[in-house]
C-alpha cells in the first residue's frame, strides 16, 4: 500500500518536526539507501530503508521503507521538487 500525502513549501513539512525529533534516539539512526537511477538529466530516484529507537519509556522501533524522487534545476543547481513514497504494511 502507498500512501500519498502532498505538502507545499518548507513550513507544512517542518511544522512537526521538532516534536517529533525529540523522539528519536540519535545514536540508534539507521538510513540505508540501497537503489539509485538516473532519469534524463534533471531526475534522481532512490529507494531507501531506515529504522530507529524511539524515545520512550519502552524503546519502541520504527522502520520503514521508500522512495525520494528529486527534481534538479540544472540552470539554478536546485532540488525543485522532492517527491517521497513510503510503504506502509
Amino acid at each position: 500500500m502507498r500512501i500519498n500525502v502532498p505538502l507545499q513549501g518548507l513550513q507544512k513539512g517542518n511544522c512537526h518536526a521538532p516534536s517529533f525529533a525529540t523522539l528519536l534516539c540519535r545514536q540508534d539512526i539507521k538510513l540505508k539507501v540501497y537503489d539509485f537511477q538516473f532519469e534524463g538529466d534533471n531526475k534522481v530516484h532512490t529507494k531507501w530503508r531506515f529504522s530507529c529507537i524511539l524515545n520512550l519509556p519502552w524503546k519502541p522501533l520504527l522502520a520503514a521503507a521508500g522512495g525520494t524522487t528529486h527534481v534538479l534545476d540544472l540552470e539554478r543547481g536546485q532540488i525543485v521538487e522532492h517527491i517521497e513514497q513510503w510503504c506502509a504494511e
